[in-house]
């Protein structure tokens, strides 16, 4: 029978984060998130015959992955201005999903001790959201380009 420990398992979202690789070894947190998600995707190739009886049959074909992110809007090196660039050029960069070293003391450095996943992206989507009364948004979508690599911890 299987074994569970939440309090060794679990992740809080509060610990996930976005990291935008902005130069050399240098990876920085996408400043002020309140969201993010990664997505993986497999497109189906139909495989659909007669002795299929009445089902469809289906074959995996292509992998693609996105990772999605919402945050308040910045100045800072990961902020509204660094995707509208990279957007408008066409530029791809490295981005990587994963933990936070200790959110407790505010060190939002990447745990490279716990898996985290890593690919090349491109800024397909940059939106700015200016409501009365608020704080400016940031919704942001990154289209991997090519293999998104899983490093376990």
């Amino acid at each position: 029978m299987a074994t569970y420990n939440i309090s060794e398992e679990r992740i809080l979202g509060d610990e996930l984060f976005v990291y935008i690789n902005t130069s050399g070894t240098t990876w920085e947190p996408l400043a002020y998130s309140t969201t993010c998600s990664l997505n993986l995707t497999s497109d189906t190739i139909d495989a659909s015959n007669k002795m299929a009886g009445v089902w469809t049959a289906a074959l995996p074909g292509k992998l693609s992955w996105t990772i999605s992110t919402e945050a308040l809007m910045s100045t800072s090196a990961t902020g509204y201005d660094y995707f509208y660039s990279k957007l408008v050029a066409r530029e791809p960069f490295k981005i990587r999903f994963g933990q936070a070293t200790d959110i407790s003391t505010s060190d939002f450095t990447q745990n490279e001790s716990k898996t985290y996943y890593e690919g090349e992206a491109y800024c397909s989507s940059c939106n700015l959201t200016a409501d009365n009364g608020a704080v400016c948004t940031m919704s942001v979508e990154f289209t991997g380009n090519g293999e998104l690599k899983q490093t376990k911890a």
